[in-house]
């Protein structure tokens, strides 16, 4: 059985790439004192050499995004923020991208094709075909991929194995199972958009024989995405969706002012997008073709903040590129420590909304001085507001307190997205 390789990526991994093309940068160190002096040159009584250092900020790209520090000078801060925006945008716009790979052998085989696939990509790739009582084969494959996004070579490398995407696993990685004798290939059904991929998987055709206004007729698409992205939240504006039968006639949205979102689940890379329309008439075929826009946030960049001293620690903050954490106190309860904190994110959008899990997620943990980590024994939300969320978090510890490090891993940012789609054909029943 394939042995799958767990490598960790994240949006920075991409826009550290695109930084590759712009100024070199020989060391963190060094990034960390090219952005200290551009910064004081921004208060420079010399115009040219403000613009001249704002230029030279922008150049260093968005590696230097999270060292961009805060400033009360009135001309620094605009344009510090300036700087802050246009390289935002740059993550966003690169976040947008496909992850490409390169591949080129007529005699390679599965598992190492796959191998090749997640190490050029950072997306896990789990073979669980031994997992569900399938022959697992090892077969020779033909790979001609130059530069091909990621979606685009796995539907290619999936057809010529015979295998096919089970979209319920249990991580967040894309398993693969032999594929069932009556499935269609996956080439040339869907639509690729940068990290997202686009299908139509089902139509349903419903006519109330008592009221004709409940007649309807209901488009699932499957939205997957890139594991190495893991989206926040994924949504379809009605306005941004248009539809037309093969007559070049449109078909009509039950609800065109609705926003539909995709329920993000817990684990896995995919889920499923209902689209309403009103029933069309009986002479119409197919869609022939449907046009949409994809908005979605992702998380940026995970940072590591770290609070010490816990017995004296109160009202203790780290901020880092555009999160700050609190460590409000420290405080016994029975026989747990229990830490109080609060995550604040300059621009979280939707990302803190009370139905989005995302946040649990992040790591917390106490380290001691043997750099052992002590998970908590439980925690709990203790508050959300649009830009804010607390929790306090209970610690069973077998030495002192004032022995441990008290560390919270968390995304600075969550980036805008948007990606558009076509599809062609979709016959209705």
């Amino acid at each position: 059985m394939l042995t799958s390789i767990v490598l960790y990526a994240s949006v920075t991994s991409f826009f550290m790439a695109a930084s590759a093309g712009q100024q070199p940068v020989a060391s963190q160190q060094e990034l960390d004192a090219q952005v200290r002096q551009l910064v004081r040159q921004l208060g420079s009584p010399q115009l040219a050499q403000r613009e001249a250092a704002e230029e030279a900020l922008l150049k260093l790209g968005p590696s230097a995004l999270e060292l961009l520090p805060t400033s009360d000078d009135p001309e620094v801060k605009v344009r510090l923020e300036r700087v802050r925006q246009r390289l935002l945008k740059t993550v966003a716009e690169t976040a947008a991208q496909a992850s490409r790979v390169s591949i080129s052998s007529q005699s390679i085989t599965l598992s190492d094709a796959l191998s090749a696939l997640q190490q050029q990509s950072g997306n896990k790739l789990v073979d669980w075909r031994q997992r569900f009582g399938q022959q697992v084969t090892n077969p020779v494959l033909a790979l001609q991929f130059e530069d091909v996004p990621f979606w685009q070579a796995l539907d290619e490398l999936l057809d010529q194995a015979g295998l096919a995407v089970y979209p319920f696993g249990a991580s967040d990685a894309i398993h693969l199972v032999a594929r069932d004798q009556h499935q269609l290939p996956r080439r040339g059904r869907c639509a690729y958009c940068g990290p997202f991929r686009v299908e139509a998987v089902a139509v349903t055709a419903q006519r109330d024989l008592r009221d004709p206004g409940g007649d309807s007729l209901r488009l699932t698409l499957e939205v997957a995405w890139e594991p190495r992205l893991r989206p926040i939240l994924v949504k379809q504006r009605m306005a941004e969706l248009k539809a037309t039968d093969e007559h070049g006639q449109p078909l009509v949205l039950q609800n065109p002012t609705a926003e539909l979102e995709v329920p993000i689940p817990p684990q896995g890379s995919a889920a499923n997008l209902p689209v309403p329309f009103h029933l069309p008439p009986r002479s119409t075929a197919s869609i022939a073709r449907l046009e949409g826009t994809l908005w979605a946030l992702a998380p940026g960049r995970v940072e590591e903040f770290r609070f010490d001293d816990l017995p004296n620690a109160r009202s203790a903050q780290r901020r880092l590129g555009g999160a700050t954490v609190s460590l409000a106190r420290v405080q016994k309860s029975d026989d747990l420590w229990q830490v109080f904190i609060r995550l604040r994110l300059d621009e979280p959008g939707q990302a803190f909304e009370s139905h989005r899990g995302w946040v649990l997620g992040n790591e917390a943990f106490l380290e001691g001085p043997d750099r052992q980590r002590t998970a908590p024994h439980s925690f709990e939300m203790t508050s959300r507001q649009p830009n804010e969320v607390g929790f306090v978090y209970n610690f069973s510890l077998p030495q002192p307190l004032d022995r441990y490090t008290f560390v919270y891993r968390t995304p600075t940012r969550v980036l805008p997205i948007s990606v558009q789609y076509t599809l062609k054909d979709i016959r209705l029943p």
